[in-house]
């Protein structure tokens, strides 16, 4: 009996334990979201300081060796993304300017520390570039906590607004990136739900933070392919052509033509190349790592097809010859009375042909 009332108390007992911590596990579950969610803006936050700084670096350095450089690499540099912040004086301190007081602000911010301080340096940080869409950010964030609002609503608007922009500098391509996009869309979407404001679309949000990314790395990627790969096609393809000639390859007269039509074309466009370098010809369209190779890319295509195009051209031409006719092996066109095909040297009759 003993035994029986023991088990059963220990069944009560479990189950109302069990009870209990489910009750007080339910708001423990929901607060542990809401911090993830916070620790992981607060992450992102964090990179894009990181990414800040960094970029403030570069300027400091860009700034203190282009005074060193030949005339060759600050051609070269002027040409790139960079090269409009080169040549304007105005533009590069106030950018310089924006980046610092956005590290300043940001790090106050995330310690929590001299909220007034952060507020005035991110406010500095907007005034002095309006483009800085991190700026806006971060300025928004500083307002909600001090329950500003309307002002806040303000900087998340301008957030988005801005991503809406060109980025003329570039400056987004180096703060975000495409691990960023997810966590501030939902913070900004949020932040403006809160305020009775009816935010961008997520997907849109998402698409221009990732897009500005996406274009960076292709730009970078293509203006490092041209300006290692064109030197080498140049030097290339005049050893291609030239073994071709001494070891006696032999090949259709189209395919000739096309190979030397190509280099012309690869030739030309780094001529094009140098001269945007050293002559400052303006391009035909910015930037100009897209014009020359959407020049090189046409210039090769125009090849190819006017290759084909004269192969028909040839094949017609033969098919309507009345003393001609084509060898069955090699296909080439050969006069009906060969009996011997000159090309592949293979013995033809009538009754073949």
């Amino acid at each position: 009996m003993k035994k029986f009332r023991f088990l059963f108390f220990s069944i009560f007992f479990i189950f109302i334990s069990a009870s209990d911590s489910a009750h007080a596990y339910a708001p423990v579950k929901k607060m542990n979201s809401q911090q993830i969610i916070v620790e992981r803006y607060k992450a992102a936050v964090e990179e894009i300081l990181k990414r800040a700084d960094r970029f403030k670096k570069e300027l400091a350095q860009m700034s203190q060796q282009r005074a060193g450089l030949s005339p060759f690499q600050n051609r070269r540099n002027s040409l790139g993304q960079m090269g409009l912040i080169q040549h304007n004086a105005i533009l590069f301190k106030s950018l310089e300017q924006s980046l610092r007081s956005l590290i300043a602000g940001g790090i106050l911010y995330l310690k929590k520390e001299n909220p007034p301080e952060a507020e005035r340096l991110l406010k500095n940080a907007t005034d002095s570039y309006a483009e800085n869409a991190a700026a806006h950010l971060l300025y928004g964030d500083i307002l909600a906590e001090a329950e500003k609002t309307k002002d806040a609503a303000r900087e998340y608007l301008a957030f988005c607004q801005s991503l809406e922009q060109p980025d003329r500098l570039g400056v987004r391509q180096k703060l975000f990136n495409l691990n960023d996009a997810k966590i501030i869309t939902f913070h900004v979407r949020s932040q403006l739900t809160a305020q009775g404001i009816t935010p961008p679309e997520e997907k849109v949000l998402i698409s221009r933070l990732t897009q500005a990314d996406f274009k960076y790395r292709l730009q970078v990627m293509m203006e490092n392919t041209l300006t290692f790969t064109l030197p080498f096609l140049v030097i290339g393809g005049i050893t291609f052509l030239i073994l071709r000639r001494l070891f006696g390859i032999e090949s259709s007269v189209p395919t000739e033509h096309m190979f030397y039509h190509i280099y012309l074309v690869i030739f030309f466009c780094y001529l094009l190349w140098i001269g945007h370098l050293f002559l400052n010809l303006p391009p035909l369209f910015r930037p100009i790592e897209w014009e020359i190779f959407s020049l090189l890319l046409a210039g090769t295509l125009i090849a190819i097809i006017v290759k084909y195009l004269r192969q028909i051209w040839h094949y017609e031409k033969e098919r309507r010859n009345s003393e001609s006719l084509f060898c069955p092996y090699c296909k080439k066109a050969i006069l009906k009375i060969a009996c011997i095909c000159p090309f592949c040297n293979h013995k033809v009759t009538p009754e073949k042909v």
